[in-house]
């Protein structure tokens, strides 16, 4: 408790307090007040522990009077890391910043009063006019991080947030109301373990933003007043550095857009993404698309991301959608090299089969699975996939299945589908005709190999995709070694021993690897 005789203490202890928020940042007197009421005093007894080693703790501590200690246990000895003493700052920077285990303890050397500041605190920008979010670097050289910063100003005119230098948020970039402006000298970096929301049309960040860590994590991208996000799977290093930008333009007016795979059939003409890696993490890559934003190129099941290699588009798959071609998500195939980024529509290398499964679904109750079969005759059906179910099915969901070993000729699909009562039923039959070439297995040597692979009698420009026998795409264990007129040298060292199968095109090979 703070007694009535230090009311004074305290209040003295919050001029200078203010005095060094504003050494550190440029603030007007709205935003200053806003900040100090995030501060709390507290009377503390000599030797008290206000942080424990290997405990979450997310305070941050400004000394009115007395001395606090920072220091760790290593071998049983006490080893002090710093001191604060009066209108100085201490706290543990993992658990305060990243709500994470503190590596030290803090105690107070002589007891006394000081503020501290919780590390779930939220600084929230809700002006009417322009506003600058100051830069976590301050005129003295010290640097802060925001833990949680809200963007919900309401002034006309966009952007109605700017910064004057880098900005880091270690735990929600909550984007209520207004467009924030980033560039690459004034960013907006979340780091490891934040987060966003509320991203919409009307809020979301203009320019790149940086994240840091090993989070799956949708960037609040876009431009004018589109919001265009796109989505990372989670990297595996906490280190990895991916950085994204949205562009509305054709992305042909920077790269050739009539250099592309074979399997590419339209690039999108009217957006297109940049996304950096720095680091190693290979991720899969989800991008939006809407109808308000740009025109449409297809259906979702036909579209696939591409990427700019340097030389051409190149195919990245599309391995699940959302939705339909007025608001949905296309998501890649594991990515490791990175650089623009497009939707496109695909000239499908095996058979597609999409079915609208609204009127049989309807009348779903106790859904266990459902099974999609293939026939090449209407009387022998064979289980090429098995979905899980959703119990009583009351909206509509998106599956896809790619046939990797479609038959020649026409092929019949179909959907059975299990309740818990043991009963099913069919869907309707849908037929496809595939018309493949086909390749000789003389063409692909050695077979079975243990580090490499030579197809011959192909156009040595294709992309060779590779699926193991569940229908996995494994392309990126995959690497070229070298290339002629006719044939492609692949190194197969990094995958898993066991049978795969080999796309070039409309063209399907089998192999071993030993």
């Amino acid at each position: 408790m703070i007694g009535v005789e230090n009311n004074a203490i305290v209040e003295k202890g919050k001029e200078y307090l203010s005095q060094v928020l504003l050494h550190l940042v440029d603030l007007n007197e709205t935003e200053l007040a806003d900040l100090l009421k995030e501060f709390h005093p507290k009377a503390c007894k000599k030797k008290a522990i206000l942080v424990q080693q290997g405990k979450v703790t997310p305070l941050a501590f400004f000394v009115i009077k007395g001395c606090l200690r920072l220091y760790f246990n290593e071998d049983g000895k006490e080893l002090t890391g710093s001191i604060a003493t009066e209108n100085e700052f201490l706290s543990s920077h993992e658990s305060f910043f990243f709500q994470l285990p503190s590596s030290y303890e803090i105690e107070a050397i002589l007891g006394r009063i000081i503020l501290d500041m919780n590390g779930s605190s939220t600084i929230e920008f809700n002006g009417s006019s322009a506003q600058v979010i100051p830069t976590i670097y301050g005129s003295g050289g010290d640097a802060f991080n925001y833990i949680n910063l809200k963007v919900n100003n309401s002034y006309g005119t966009s952007p109605q947030l700017t910064m004057d230098g880098a900005v880091m948020v270690s735990g929600n970039l909550d984007m209520t109301n207004g467009i924030l402006t980033s560039t690459t000298a004034n960013r907006m970096f979340v780091l490891n373990g934040g987060s966003c929301s509320n991203a919409s049309n009307s809020s979301f960040v203009t320019g790149p933003l940086t994240k840091i860590g090993s989070d799956a994590f949708t960037f609040p991208i876009g431009t004018d007043n589109d919001y265009a996000p796109l989505g990372i799977s989670a990297p595996l290093s906490s280190s990895d550095y991916f950085t994204a930008e949205y562009y509305q333009d054709n992305p042909g007016s920077v790269y050739d857009n009539s250099s592309k795979d074979a399997n590419i059939e339209t690039l999108a003409s009217d957006e297109y993404w940049i996304l950096d890696r720095v680091g190693t993490s290979s991720v899969s890559v989800t991008l939006s698309s809407d109808a308000s934003r740009t025109d449409s190129i297809g259906e979702m099941n036909d579209m696939i991301v591409c990427h700019w290699n340097r030389s051409k588009w190149e195919d990245m798959g599309n391995s699940s959608y959302t939705g339909d071609n007025t608001s949905g998500t296309i998501t890649s195939n594991p990515i490791s090299d990175f650089s623009p980024l497009a939707k496109a529509k695909s000239v499908s290398g095996g058979a597609v089969l999409h079915v609208d499964l609204l009127s049989f679904t309807a009348k779903s109750v106790e859904n266990v699975h459902v099974e999609l079969q293939r026939s090449s005759d209407l009387k022998t059906w064979e289980v090429l996939g098995t979905i899980d179910g959703n119990g009583t099915a009351t909206v509509m969901n998106n599956y896809n299945y790619l046939d990797y070993l479609p038959l020649s000729g026409n092929s019949y699909y179909r959907l059975q589908q299990f309740d818990f009562d043991g009963a099913s039923e069919f869907s309707p039959i849908q037929s496809v005709y595939f018309d493949s070439k086909g390749l000789k297995k003389e063409e692909l040597f050695p077979n079975p190999s243990s580090k490499d692979i030579t197809i011959r009698g192909i156009d040595a420009s294709l992309i060779v995709r590779v699926v193991n026998t569940a229908g996995q795409d494994l392309s990126h264990l995959i690497s070229e070694l070298s290339t002629g007129g006719d044939f492609i040298q692949i190194d197969i060292q990094k995958l898993p021993i066991g049978n795969y199968i080999a796309i070039i095109g409309a063209d399907i090979l089998r192999f071993s690897k030993q």
